[in-house]
């Protein structure tokens, strides 16, 4: 029972966007983060989780040569989901799409992949929050090249230098790297679109207005035809089931309704970046992109013995 139940807790930590503090045996993130005490079952399960890595499920680590970084990501989350989603033809080419960074939720990630697989793209921007607000600047990206089970894939350093000079933009490798709401995006790149190149974005939650307005017009004006914005956010999050469905009815009614100046109050109870969603809402917008809801739905419909609070996930497309 205790085994479970430690098990259960490594999950949750994984989920919830804490697995590399666990791997790290950066117990004292864990405890800031989840607001407990060095005696909570949550800490002992980070530090057993710490000390026998293989049982919590997700390799994540950083290693350095003379040329380039790679980050390695591995997850069975990864690999179920790939394995049970079959590419079907698709009339019409994605030009964004707001995706979950929890690997859990990786059916709906390797869903919208396979859809964009069936058309030219070169190039892929990933925007995500910066889950812990490290760095120096409110705006990250990095140059690595990510390594992955399923292949490379490489940074567009070229564009990245070039945003670097339009943009309160910073390259902080270390933090970006880590960032698992870029970093769980890559492995799906790798088998889907193996021969785009990415331009990974970090927002932070403190990123001013005037700072957002500046991303969203200089991203407009480098995408094009083969240019593919994902925007990486997981919805409800710390809430039972039943609370969190209805706080994604909610969400949803507003981002139907357009209403990015309410979205943009929102906190985890609905979702964890409302900026990122709303720098993806506005560009699609102002390129007249038609928007469809694909997917949505829970941890708790996905893992068979979830425990609750639950996240949860929307998969939507612009076309």
């Amino acid at each position: 029972m205790f085994e479970t139940t430690i098990a259960n807790i490594q999950l949750f930590l994984i989920t919830t966007g804490l697995a590399w503090s666990v791997i790290t045996g950066d117990v004292k993130q864990v405890i800031q983060t989840l607001s407990v005490t060095p005696d909570s079952p949550v800490v002992v399960a980070a530090d057993i989780a710490q000390k026998k890595v293989d049982t919590a499920s997700i390799v994540l680590g950083v290693s350095t040569s003379q040329s380039v970084r790679h980050a390695t990501i591995d997850s069975p989350f990864v690999a179920q989901a790939i394995n049970g989603t079959r590419i079907q033809s698709q009339e019409k080419k994605p030009r964004a799409f707001i995706l979950p960074h929890h690997l859990v939720g990786g059916r709906l990630i390797a869903d919208a992949y396979a859809r964009a697989s069936e058309f030219d793209i070169d190039t892929i921007i990933i925007i995500g929050p910066n889950h812990f607000d490290t760095g120096s600047s409110w705006i990250m990206t990095t140059d690595v090249t990510w390594d992955t089970p399923y292949g490379r894939v490489e940074a567009d350093s070229d564009v990245i230098t070039k945003l670097q000079k339009v943009l309160p933009l910073s390259i902080e490798s270390e933090f970006v790297s880590k960032e698992h709401s870029v970093s769980s995006q890559m492995p799906f790149i790798a088998e889907y679109l193996p021969h785009a190149k990415v331009i990974p974005i970090v927002l932070s939650g403190h990123t001013k207005p005037e700072e957002l307005e500046q991303l969203k017009k200089t991203i407009s004006s480098i995408i094009d035809n083969e240019t593919l914005l994902i925007g990486s956010v997981d919805f409800s999050h710390y809430l039972q089931a039943v609370e969190a469905e209805k706080k994604d009815k909610e969400t949803r009614s507003l981002l139907e309704a357009g209403n990015m100046e309410k979205i943009l109050t929102l906190g985890n109870n609905n979702l964890d970046s409302p900026k990122t969603l709303s720098v993806v809402y506005d560009i699609m917008k102002k390129d007249k992109r038609q928007m469809q809801i694909l997917d949505n739905t829970h941890a708790g419909h996905i893992l068979p013995h979830s425990l609750e609070p639950v996240t949860s996930y929307f998969e939507i497309v612009w076309y």
